[in-house]
Parts: C-alpha cells; sequence; structure tokens
C-alpha cells in the first residue's frame, strides 16, 4: 500500500514539475522610472533593448516582434482625445492602414486601443496600441508584430495590458 501511494504521490509530483514548466508564470516587472509595474508574459526579454520598456522574443535579435510598456507622468496637455488623435496623425503620415480603434477600461485606466496595419521593410505588420490614463500617467502598451504571428503573440499583449498597476510613484500628481 505504501508503494502505491509513493509511486501516485512521485506522479502528481511530476505531472506539477511538467506543467509549470511548460506554462511558466509571468514575471512581474518595472519599468525604470517605477510608475508602473506589470507581468511580462514568459518568452519575452529585454536584451535586445536592455531598456526595460522594449521586450522581444527570447533568441531572436532580428525579429520585428515587440511588447512595449511606455508609462510617462501626464501634464495637461495629456487627454485620451489628444493623445489618440495625435497617434492617429503619425500613423497616417507613414502610411500605416487603421483596422480598428475603440475606447475601452481596463482596471484603473481609461484606454484607446487601435489596431494598425502596415509594411515595414519588406514584412506585413501589426501595431496592436493601448493608450492607458490614469489620473497622472499615460501608459502606451503595444505590439508590433508580423502579420504572420500577430494572433499567436495577441493574447500576451491582452495578459500584458491587464496587468498594468499604477505604483505609489506612478499616483504622485500630474506635471505641472
Amino acid at each position: 500500500m505504501n508503494t502505491l501511494r509513493i509511486s501516485l504521490i512521485l506522479i502528481a509530483v511530476s505531472l506539477v514539475g511538467l506543467w509549470s514548466g511548460s506554462h511558466a508564470l509571468a514575471e512581474r516587472l518595472s519599468e525604470p522610472k517605477g510608475l508602473v509595474t506589470f507581468d511580462m508574459p514568459d518568452g519575452w526579454d529585454n536584451e535586445r533593448f536592455s531598456n526595460s520598456r522594449h521586450f522581444t522574443r527570447d533568441g531572436l535579435s532580428d525579429d520585428p516582434n515587440i511588447l512595449a510598456v511606455v508609462p510617462e507622468r501626464r501634464d495637461e496637455y495629456m487627454t485620451l482625445k489628444k493623445m489618440s488623435e495625435g497617434r492617429k496623425q503619425v500613423h497616417a503620415s507613414q502610411e500605416h492602414r487603421l483596422v480598428s480603434e475603440k475606447n475601452v477600461r481596463i482596471n484603473e485606466f481609461e484606454v484607446w486601443e487601435a489596431v494598425h496595419e502596415a509594411k515595414i521593410r519588406s514584412r506585413d505588420v501589426v501595431l496592436h496600441t493601448y493608450l492607458m490614463f490614469s489620473d497622472t500617467i499615460m501608459v502606451e502598451v503595444h505590439l508590433n508584430a508580423s502579420k504572420d504571428v500577430y494572433k499567436k503573440f495577441l493574447p500576451d499583449l491582452h495578459s500584458l495590458a491587464k496587468s498594468v498597476r499604477v505604483t505609489d510613484v506612478g499616483k504622485e500628481s500630474m506635471v505641472q
């Protein structure tokens, strides 16, 4: 009987080990200014850029697939409407085609979500952006991905955006 119990325990431990190895938990990070924390999905690192704001897939140095978290303290100019209009103008000037846009709410943030398509260095690319606004900061969370793998990385973008939290430093008043 004891041998059976031990065998079952070993099998259970092995299965847990296999599951956790293939479904590693996201790593909780903060960007250099300490304004926000976020969960970076497994498989992304910042070794290519080393700025703790832009992440690429492990081991793919020339890969165009990038996840980014770029927070800034808000000033009086930084409203959802002004910043989203500005981003649309930048994309239009670079001949990026707007596929969709909408305003949503994610946690404590008012969000403008937009998807653009473009041809960059002869590759079809999707640029998916969340401009996230709290009372004190704006956070740009975006995915740039080759069109053929965009859907594969979309869950990473969604989970990243949902994980963004303003820190105590980020909650300090807006820039005057």
